[in-house]
């Protein structure tokens, strides 16, 4: 379970409707450079669009290529169009519809930056290759926009290229995908995942390299969520969340904007992030699962986990303003533990070990209780999560979902509290802390 991340707000709106592809490419800002290259770079991103929308893959890699083909064993060349095949079929796969570039800069390779070597294995946005001669071309960095219909609005991606000759060494320019300097290609959207695979449930997109019977039983604990959150929370929301599940923490680092080493130690299971729309509401979601979590759950703890963050896509697209994350997570874990056939002391245990020896919460746990870094991160959300079925016992769940839809608003929680529930936020949180101490006993 995971505090949603927002991400930057996204610049443009989107057609939503497969087959009604808009493009930005008639006028496309390229930035950095003569007329002659920003020519070249517009037209190569009006093709590679082209080609996705026409599901074209020889006119996709008839885009990319080395800088030097001259003195590159054929092998190597062969590899990076064998590469970049793959990153057709990817994106391919997905239920597009909008793939778009919007801007484009020219930068001055700079000398670390290199071309790829005879080993290179590329993603559509890096580069393992470490060897190979000093990109001769302009850098060309791309930002662009994708979109899956009902399965989520807009969300932003960027890739680096190098503008060079194409793969056979002969016609006009090219783009090479750049290298990044790491270990291994750098994973920020779905099709960066080597071997992904897509699987449609009933109302759940689920993309992924970790195993297919995996993908397969998040895509059924996904509808099973959705109709969860449906019958509690409501219909508001898109009711189709997409689910991300990397087969490593580095690719799960990636796709979630942490460090390898966080990603590795981090004690949750999944984050939902995505852009928050004009409006406020969040209509790209999409929930991406830690590697780990398959093996380290129970049954239940993974139709949990999938409930919750299931709960922040719909409560996030659905309302228009923060809530404090007691609230959010403590929702989201009621409506998750609902369905599951434990008591409480099991469900809360830390924390209640935490009040059995007298170092409880005295207060309701601040935003800075929910950090990636926190120790006590399960307490917190324990303590959430009491607080709010605490709400629900005592006055009511319809209670509990009006608070967090007036909070969501934009109303305070000082004055939202008393409105919706009849007593002050001290009364609350007094009532709580005498029903965590009777659960500790």
């Amino acid at each position: 379970m995971a505090a949603p991340t927002p991400q930057a707000t996204a610049g443009r709106t989107a057609s939503t409707v497969r087959g009604s592809w808009s493009s930005a490419l008639v006028e496309l800002p390229v930035a950095g450079g003569s007329a002659e290259p920003e020519s070249r770079v517009r037209s190569l991103l009006q093709r590679r669009e082209a080609a996705i929308r026409a599901q074209d893959r020889a006119a996709w890699l008839a885009t990319v290529g080395p800088t030097s083909p001259q003195g590159m064993p054929g092998a190597a060349r062969q590899g990076i169009a064998d590469q970049q095949a793959a990153v057709f079929d990817r994106i391919v796969q997905l239920p597009l519809t909008l793939f778009r570039y919007d801007s484009a800069r020219l930068l001055r390779p700079r000398a670390t930056e290199r071309g790829p070597g005879p080993a290179a294995s590329t993603g559509s946005t890096g580069s393992t290759g470490s060897s190979g001669a000093t990109a001769a071309g302009r850098v060309v960095e791309v930002r662009g926009t994708y979109a899956l219909g009902r399965f989520g609005g807009p969300r932003t991606f960027r890739e680096r290229f190098v503008l060079g000759r194409p793969v056979g060494g002969a016609g006009g320019p090219a783009l090479l995908p750049l290298p990044d300097g790491s270990r291994s290609p750098r994973v920020s959207v779905p099709w960066d995942l080597p071997g992904m695979r897509v699987v449609r449930g009933h109302s759940s997109l689920v993309v992924g390299n970790a195993a297919l019977r995996r993908l397969r039983g998040y895509a059924r604990l996904a509808d099973r969520a959705v109709q969860l959150v449906d019958r509690q929370w409501g219909t508001d929301w898109s009711r189709a969340p997409v689910l991300i599940v990397p087969a490593t923490a580095e690719q799960y680092a990636g796709l979630t904007g942490q460090t390898t080493s966080a990603a590795t130690t981090s004690q949750v299971a999944a984050v939902t992030t995505g852009p928050i729309d004009a409006d406020g509401r969040a209509s790209a979601d999409q929930v991406v699962v830690r590697p780990a979590t398959w093996s380290e759950l129970t049954a239940q703890g993974r139709a949990a986990v999938v409930t919750h963050e299931v709960t922040h896509v719909a409560t996030r697209a659905s309302t228009t303003a923060p809530v404090p994350l007691w609230l959010s997570e403590g929702l989201a874990d009621y409506l998750a533990y609902r369905a599951v056939a434990l008591p409480p002391e099991a469900i809360a245990a830390d924390l209640l070990d935490r009040v059995r020896s007298g170092v409880g919460p005295i207060g309701v746990p601040p935003d800075s209780a929910f950090g990636a870094g926190v120790r006590d991160l399960a307490a917190s959300y324990q303590a959430a999560w009491l607080l709010c079925r605490h709400i629900a016992t005592t006055h009511g769940e319809a209670a509990l979902l009006r608070l967090y839809r007036t909070v969501a608003a934009g109303t305070p929680v000082r004055r939202a509290v008393p409105e919706m529930l009849g007593v002050d936020e001290d009364q609350l949180t007094a009532a709580w802390l005498t029903d965590l101490h009777r659960l500790s006993h």
